[in-house]
């Protein structure tokens, strides 16, 4: 599988840098994980929601961490739990600030309904992506499930590729369809302080 190479002079076995490529890619993930931590509680006290972090994979996102607002009905999703691109706020994040190959798994298949409000029409959702693009959040009310709803923002690397994903969420009645503007705020922010953790330098144009 090419994590061994032999020396054709000794015969001796020696690790490839395909081995140091992954060994990379887990240091990558774990320094995101780091960064992302130091900004997760700040949040959670700021908006009372509970504080998601995720990445995407290619045939949707998963969930990696997550610190829960303590309350007398605690809302949460669980480290592994993975989502359709379509229908959660974390997916549209990557749709719209991802690679564009991620597209093309949408237009494989039919998009699940999760709820009566899960969004199925591709025209449509590249409407919502294009509007996601420009504001620079996204938000999926009731879309995976009834009565629950999530924002999330991007986390940029230092190269300005997508790195991952931050989302709080919470009850309908915490989290409205259209979120308070001190919500947005806080969690975008947040995206931001975490991107500039990792080195990634906005470039603004004049």
């Amino acid at each position: 599988n090419g994590y061994v190479a032999q020396d054709p002079d000794n015969e001796k076995y020696y690790l490839t840098v395909k081995l140091f490529h992954i060994g990379q890619a887990i240091a990558d993930q774990t320094d995101f994980l780091a960064e992302a931590r130091r900004v997760m509680t700040a949040l959670r006290d700021k908006v009372n929601l509970t504080v998601t972090i995720g990445q995407y994979e290619e045939e949707g996102v998963r969930v990696l961490d997550m610190l829960k607002h303590r309350s007398e009905f605690e809302i949460s999703a669980r480290p592994g739990a993975f989502f359709d691109f379509h229908c959660s706020a974390q997916g549209k994040v990557a749709l719209a600030f991802g690679p564009a190959h991620l597209w093309s798994k949408l237009r494989s298949h039919s998009l699940k309904a999760w709820t009566k409000k899960t969004n199925t029409d591709i025209e449509g959702l590249r409407k919502e992506i294009k509007q996601v693009k420009q504001r620079g959040w996204a938000i999926a009310p009731e879309e995976v499930l009834s009565g629950i709803n999530a924002m999330s923002a991007p986390i940029f690397g230092s190269t300005g590729n997508l790195s991952g994903m931050i989302t709080v969420l919470g009850s309908v009645q915490h989290l409205q369809r259209r979120p308070d503007a001190a919500q947005v705020a806080a969690l975008v922010d947040a995206g931001g302080e975490v991107s500039a953790r990792l080195g990634y330098r906005e470039v603004i144009a004049v």
